[in-house]
């Protein structure tokens, strides 16, 4: 479960107002409230849905020989024809930062333009793009050739150009041609804007395809996801603070379909963090009660609940399953502190791996068993940690001046999903980094905030 620094104080705040009107009490965070665009949900999820039909990929780009015309060939990969090719933003940008040029269309006039060989963009079909640059010859470098269509689909490619042979095309990466994320491995799921309408949105691992999950409505959110490891379920918090019991966990299918509730609170008692065992079967997950929180596990059809850790007077929580189902880690205070351990599946053999003055929470087991990652605030503030499963060799591998969090392995262990304040002190943003904690990159930049990603295990 997602425990940043700035998190704890966010969640909190959300779930007390819930739970006065329920009755209950309890530990969670909040995020400073966004305003909300007007549209309806609606509306917001035709938009999600009319995005997702629509793609396209550049083939390949070569320019003229004379330099100042260069002819690029764009698919329509997607599900739709595109309408007002005339419309779409054509942009060249060289990468090193030294120049760049968005292309008006000819029909509109200019010293730069681009002209199209299709009134119509049909599915399938192959649209060449010629740009038309003047006199203002492209000089030997690397480029980014841009394209966007008036319904929201782009595509980028770059291309080198040198004295000798033009243009070399370097491979794109061939999109999902779906309307939704095929179960593939290759997907995040995470939450958006934790205020009381917050969702649960699913995208590839490179950013792309954001999709809402959920749909809660209106003074309800659905928080703190978990991907199933076929990457065809999700797992998550759903907090309905117009009923009596406000809270529950509920699974729901990537296409939005088939949503059911596997368990749902009990009176002064909360249900977080849920985990998907790895073979889809169970759901570990934090049960919280006044003054203390327990790891519980439930099969996904709401039978056999069982209690594994059992201390009446401490917090457990924030359970991750081993890859081969065997064991589990968690974050508990039973000693005094905000520790990291691990006990076996059933709940015994519990083992302490950390063990500092600071707070170390949120562990995640690495696909092979072998590492755990986890947050600490051992630095003065929350950094993303790993170290081997059995505690040793603990890293610091994020190793910056804002709180990141909530790590999420990759499923072939090299790269670790993470929240992350470092490029805006307001909102928290999602981002990728290899598992030594270098190659940085940001997946999302919303004003609101995303966090707790789940990377299909």
């Amino acid at each position: 479960m997602e425990r940043s620094v700035l998190e704890k104080v966010i969640v909190t705040g959300l779930l007390v107002i819930a739970a006065v009107a329920a009755g209950v009490i309890v530990m969670m965070t909040i995020v400073p409230s966004v305003s909300r665009n007007s549209q309806s949900m609606a509306e917001a999820q035709q938009q999600y849905t009319e995005r997702t039909k629509t793609r396209i990929k550049i083939i390949t780009i070569v320019p003229r020989t004379n330099g100042v015309q260069v002819d690029a060939w764009v698919k329509n990969t997607g599900m739709t024809s595109i309408n007002a090719v005339g419309r779409s933003d054509v942009f060249l940008i060289r990468i090193d930062g030294t120049w760049a040029e968005a292309m008006t269309h000819d029909n509109n006039g200019g010293s730069k333009t681009w002209s199209g060989d299709l009134a119509e963009w049909n599915q399938g079909d192959t649209l060449r793009i010629t740009i038309d640059l003047s006199d203002d010859a492209l000089t030997e470098g690397i480029y980014l050739l841009r394209v966007a269509t008036p319904n929201g689909a782009i595509a980028e490619h770059i291309f080198e150009v040198t004295s000798t042979t033009g243009a070399i095309p370097t491979p794109t990466p061939t999109p999902t041609p779906t309307p939704t994320p095929t179960p593939a491995h290759d997907l995040i799921a995470f939450s958006r804007d934790p205020g009381l309408d917050g969702e649960v949105y699913l995208m590839n691992s490179d950013g792309d395809n954001e999709l809402q999950i959920t749909d809660m409505g209106a003074g309800r959110m659905a928080w703190n996801p978990s991907l199933s490891r076929d990457g065809n379920k999700i797992a998550f918090e759903a907090h309905r603070s117009d009923l009596p019991s406000a809270n529950s966990i509920d699974v729901i299918n990537i296409d939005s379909s088939g949503q059911t509730t596997v368990i749902t609170q009990s009176p002064q008692t909360t249900v977080t963090g849920p985990a998907f065992s790895p073979d889809g079967q169970k759901i570990a997950f934090t049960y919280t009660f006044p003054g203390n929180y327990e790891i519980y596990v439930i099969d996904i059809d709401g039978s056999n609940l069982v209690n594994l850790t059992n201390t009446p007077t401490w917090y457990e929580e924030a359970p991750s399953w081993s890859p081969d189902g065997e064991r589990i880690t968690f974050g508990s205070s039973r000693d005094g502190n905000a520790e990291i351990y691990i006990m076996d599946a059933d709940g015994s053999n519990t083992i302490r791996l950390t063990n500092n003055s600071a707070s170390d929470w949120n562990p995640v087991w690495s696909p092979d068993g072998v590492k755990i990652a986890y947050t600490s605030s051992q630095d003065g503030h929350a950094q993303v940690y790993v170290m081997n499963a059995d505690g040793s060799n603990q890293v610091n591998i994020s190793n910056n001046s804002e709180s990141d969090s909530g790590p999420s392995w990759s499923t072939d262990g090299t790269k670790i999903a993470f929240s992350s304040m470092r490029d805006d002190a307001t909102w928290g943003e999602i981002y990728t980094m290899n598992a030594d904690g270098t190659d940085v990159i940001r997946l999302t930049d919303n004003n609101t905030y995303d966090g707790t990603p789940s990377w299909s295990p």
